[in-house]
């Protein structure tokens, strides 16, 4: 190196960036007229090295001013920041899985939900199918009744009815012995509704309140698109009144819709002979009664002793008849039948009574019993 590229050499100095951090030569003596040769940024002469030191020896001390530097200082901070964020986020986790795994391993059975049962086993709880079947259908149902309460006449009302020919035939008849059921259609109140699943079709009953008045009910089929009243249903048609069927002339027969009650019941469980009360229902109620029973003794044995006995045991389980189900309707100690009744009298002028069919466990117009026969081993041999 000669004199001169020393002298040159030593005429420069190191000088630092506050604004990019670097380090570079510059004239001597001069800074002002010069510029960083990184970030092009004029230079300060307070930022003057002194021009005998090496490059390594002027770096300067790391300020926390410098921006790439404070940012590094930040970015560590911030995963250091994460890094704890996770930690605790973990341990949490696990605290909680360990909590919560054993209660449920030392759960005992006083930690179960007390309504869990109640709510799986309601019988009368409504299926999503039939909720929506009641939805589309109800209204017409209603329409169709309170049309036929606000009519004026026998002829009139048959339109709102099932099988209307045959039933016109039994209305004379009906209201030659019994008078018409009037109900005030504003002041009516229909309180719930249930689907009736009969064998072959659907059908729809509800439970009706007037104002001031009993409950009752009334059932509804449908024929065509059209909604009608099944009004042997609502006026528990029988051919005719129970009490003048049993102080009547001459042998008679006849079909009876009436409420039956097994007297002794529970003396006469391994008796073959059951003893059963036939009354008539009251109009518009549920299972009230009127008048004085119709008493008889049947054996239990016989095609409609088993087909009584059945319906009695099936009565105190649940007494549900085509899948119906309403919880506003009470339950009773007797059940709903279709009967045909024999009438007899002999040479002295002494009547007596037979139970010649039980047709069904219901009032529907609909010829089942309600439900199905368990089968009969002895019979099967």
């Amino acid at each position: 190196m000669t004199h001169l590229e020393d002298r040159q050499k030593q005429s420069h100095a190191w000088y630092y960036c506050e604004k990019c951090g670097e380090l570079y030569q510059a004239p001597f003596g001069n800074p002002d007229a010069s510029l960083c040769n990184f970030c092009g940024v004029p230079i300060d002469s307070s930022d003057q090295v002194s021009p005998q030191l090496t490059y390594k020896e002027a770096l300067p001390e790391k300020k926390e001013s410098s921006s790439h530097g404070g940012e590094r200082r930040k970015k560590r901070k911030r995963k250091k920041s994460y890094l704890l964020t996770k930690i605790v986020v973990g341990w949490t986790l696990v605290i909680a899985a360990i909590t919560l795994g054993a209660k449920y391993m030392w759960r005992g059975p006083a930690d179960e939900p007390k309504n869990a049962i109640a709510v799986v086993m309601n019988p009368l709880e409504l299926t999503a199918q039939e909720e929506q079947f009641l939805q589309y259908n109800v209204q017409g149902t209603n329409e169709c009744f309170n049309r036929f309460i606000s009519s004026m006449t026998p002829e009139q009302s048959n339109g709102y009815t099932a099988d209307s020919v045959v039933t016109a035939a039994r209305m004379g008849r009906f209201y030659s012995h019994n008078p018409r059921i009037k109900i005030d259609a504003i002041k009516l109140k229909r309180l719930e509704s249930s689907v009736v699943n009969f064998p072959e079709s659907r059908g729809i009953v509800s439970l009706w309140q007037p104002e001031n008045g009993e409950v009752f009910d009334a059932a509804f089929v449908k024929e065509g698109d059209t909604w009608l009243l099944d009004w042997d249903h609502y006026v528990r048609y029988s051919d005719y009144p129970l009490n003048f069927f049993r102080f009547a002339e001459g042998m008679v027969e006849g079909e009876f819709r009436l409420l039956a009650r097994e007297r002794l019941a529970d003396e006469n469980t391994q008796n073959d002979l059951i003893n059963i009360e036939f009354y008539t229902p009251k109009p518009s109620t549920l299972n009230e009664t009127t008048g004085d029973p119709l008493d008889l003794v049947i054996q239990r044995s016989s095609a409609e002793g088993k087909i009584l006995t059945e319906a009695f045991a099936r009565n105190k389980q649940q007494p549900i008849i085509f899948g119906v189900k309403l919880e506003k309707m009470p339950a009773s100690e007797m059940i709903r039948v279709r009967v045909k009744l024999q009438r007899r009298e002999n040479a002295a002028g002494v009547k007596s009574f037979k139970l010649a069919k039980v047709i069904a466990c219901h009032w529907y117009s609909i010829d089942h019993l309600g439900f199905e026969l368990p089968t009969d081993p002895a019979a099967e041999k």
